[in-house]
């Protein structure tokens, strides 16, 4: 009789090891910041809207709405009484050269602010979550959706991955010819 091929699938091993490190990596490295415990680089890619009128004299006419960081926004030279931090009922685009996405959502409207969501995405993605008042915000929370860096990590994991599941494909080999050895015998 045959002896059967019992050789364990080493390129399955790697695959689900390295599924496995990278889901990991993910999850630990986007997750939600609360407002008050931004690092730097987080605050640099917090983005908020500011909503202007194009005239002081317009009461409900034209505006236009541009992105800022929550960093840049207090270096803003506009008359405070022609900005705002609240954004109409109506949908705002904002309109920036270059193929950035951004996407806001009021999420809820209340008399004197607004709890709003902007989404940026380019070279990184991001949601700012955020109180909006006329004169200020208030940064709630900042989670990556993905950057560059989640990115170099994944290909970092590479060599790890493999040595991980070489052990395992080892100790699977060991265990498996100690079995043979025991049951032959």
């Amino acid at each position: 009789m045959a002896k059967e091929n019992t050789r364990p699938l080493g390129c399955l091993t790697y695959l689900a090891v390295y599924g496995l490190m990278v889901a990991i990596m993910y999850i630990v490295t986007t997750q939600k910041v609360p407002g008050d415990a931004l690092t730097r680089s987080e605050a640099a890619a917090f983005h908020i809207a500011v909503v202007a009128k194009k005239s002081p004299e317009d009461k409900d006419g034209e505006i236009f709405a541009f992105s800022t960081t929550l960093d840049g926004y207090k270096n803003l030279h506009i008359d405070p009484a022609r900005m705002s931090f609240l954004l109409p009922d109506r949908p705002v685009e904002v309109s920036r050269e270059g193929a950035n996405l951004h996407k806001i959502t009021v999420l809820e409207r209340h008399a004197d602010w607004q709890l709003i969501e902007y989404h940026f995405g380019n070279t990184y993605s991001s949601k700012s979550r955020y109180r909006a008042y006329r004169d200020r915000v208030e940064p709630v929370s900042f989670h990556w959706v993905m950057s560059f860096g989640i990115f170099l990590n994944s290909i970092a994991l590479v060599i790890p991955a493999l040595l991980l599941a070489a052990i395992i494909n080892f100790a699977r080999r060991k265990a498996s010819r100690a079995k043979d050895r025991t049951g032959a015998g």
